[in-house]
């Protein structure tokens, strides 16, 4: 309760026309909610899931309304931390606004902010056709301690986390070989005399 209230009093700080604006939060017998203002437009990720790829000079005026809603979130003390097109609202006009703020933080006072600083694990597709998880145990150990997290959780989380690199390669067949071959093609750019020498 005292994160939502936290990151509530952060999101009260952001006031922009490309931001949703924060009107409230409060909880429900089960979680903690947030409640923003009704914007009338669509995910920017369905608008490229339906039509492609957008037309480079549209792509830049809708950006350009990112880059300034993210640097008022950023000068208000806020972290976003998940941007990504369905996060995105496009309405009439090419009116952009930044939405969903559910995993937002104050990057002032924030403890979960010091997960995005450590390397916890990584899925190894390369493995075998299975794959193989490989976790960073001081660093897991390191940050469930900074963040005051139940241990037991926590690892489910970091291991639920990389598991779902598996997903992405399974529902994607041609995936692992085209990593596989662009790995390849970037070592044979490299001589290995001039790695020795840089240490």
């Amino acid at each position: 309760l005292k994160q939502l209230r936290t990151e509530a009093a952060a999101l009260a700080r952001i006031n922009h026309p490309h931001v949703v604006r924060f009107l409230d939060y409060g909880f429900d017998p089960r979680w903690p909610y947030l409640v923003t203002e009704y914007f009338d437009g669509r995910p920017l990720g369905e608008v490229i899931r339906g039509g492609g790829a957008l037309p480079p000079a549209w792509a830049v005026y809708i950006l350009s309304q990112m880059v300034d809603a993210l640097g008022a979130v950023w000068q208000a003390g806020v972290v976003h931390r998940d941007i990504k097109p369905d996060n995105i609202l496009l309405g009439e006009g090419g009116i952009v606004k930044v939405a969903d703020f559910g995993l937002a933080a104050d990057r002032r006072t924030s403890k979960t902010l010091y997960v995005g600083g450590k390397v916890l694990g990584q899925f190894d597709p390369f493995h075998s056709t299975a794959g193989r998880l490989l976790l960073v145990a001081p660093n897991v150990v390191h940050v469930e301690r900074e963040i005051e997290a139940d241990p037991h959780d926590f690892r489910l989380w970091v291991c639920l986390h990389e598991e779902t690199h598996r997903v992405q390669f399974t529902a994607v067949p041609w995936m692992r070989e085209h990593m596989f071959g662009q790995i390849q093609k970037f070592a044979e750019t490299m001589e290995p005399s001039g790695l020795l020498e840089d240490g």
